[in-house]
């Protein structure tokens, strides 16, 4: 059965997101982290969904968005590897 696995970078972005929008609402970071959960068990799969491009440091990863939020990910033999959840204003090229 396909399957993904968060990067340590990738699963210190979610913590991070956690954190900031627990501030404010604990209900709604719990939910966000359920969407992002269901959405990469989605990408799983379904590898080859989302935008693939090139990133210098990286070679090449997939994109994809939930909200405000921007999901870079890499195909594996397993299913997919979440390489970083950032929000889309942040620089990615320098972060993955």
């Amino acid at each position: 059965m396909p399957r993904f696995e968060l990067s340590p970078l990738g699963d210190q972005d979610l913590v991070d997101i956690y954190a900031y929008i627990a501030q404010d609402s604990p209900t709604h970071a719990a939910t966000m982290l359920v969407s992002f959960e269901t959405l990469f068990g989605k990408l799983a799969g379904r590898p080859t969904l989302g935008e693939r491009f090139e990133v210098r440091r990286s070679g090449e990863v997939r994109r994809t968005f939930l909200g405000s939020y921007v999901i870079y990910f890499r195909a594996t033999s397993y299913g997919v590897e979440i390489l970083r959840v950032l929000h889309g204003a942040r620089d990615y090229e320098k972060l993955i």
